[in-house]
């Protein structure tokens, strides 16, 4: 009976964090919802942009930092958008209840927010680092009710197929505890 317990506690202990990978985010029409807080890599179009997606008024407020090319403009000058929260090397995008954007063009089309990021059009936003159109963010806080789209973007295809081929071993792992706890 303790070997069972222990297998049940040490899969739930390995498993957990796979489950929370794998419902990150979704690919949607017209690009990719996220979901859930934290790290994520997407493969986007040249310019960045998010459609928030509201149902009524907006309330909350949406905050993503993304890879920067570099942080230091020079010595004396920093970037408008470095970001507290943010992990190292990364800048900081935000759109707030008030319909206020930092960094970010907004058009408001009723309950639609639609934003979007020009970094080489302005020297005081960081420049994004984008490799083969791939770009890492972290999603810091998400507003309620009012679903977060990043527009043409897609998921990179090993992050769809690892997390398909993760739910795959999730059913067979606790598939094989519930057998051996039933004898």
């Amino acid at each position: 009976m303790y070997l069972v317990r222990t297998v049940i506690a040490l899969s739930i202990y390995v498993l957990l964090p796979v489950i929370q990978a794998i419902e990150n985010a979704r690919e949607v029409e017209g690009g990719v919802e996220l979901l859930q807080l934290g790290p994520i890599e997407l493969i986007i179009p040249e310019v960045l942009s998010f459609t928030l997606k509201c149902q009524g008024k907006f309330e909350g407020d949406f905050y993503i930092c993304y890879a920067a090319e570099t942080i230091m403009m020079n010595e004396k000058d920093t970037f408008d958008n470095l970001g507290a929260h943010c992990p190292t090397n990364f800048c900081f995008l935000s759109v707030h209840s008030s319909t206020r954007a930092n960094a970010l063009s907004q058009k408001i089309r009723g309950d639609t927010i639609y934003n979007e990021f020009h970094d080489t059009d302005y020297l005081q936003w960081c420049p994004r680092k984008v490799i083969n159109n791939r770009q890492n963010f972290t999603v810091i806080k998400l507003p309620p009710h009012c679903p977060v789209i990043v527009n043409d973007a897609r998921l990179p295809n090993d992050q769809v197929s690892k997390s398909k081929s993760n739910l795959k071993w999730i059913i067979i792992v606790c598939a094989l505890i519930i057998l051996l706890y039933g004898w």
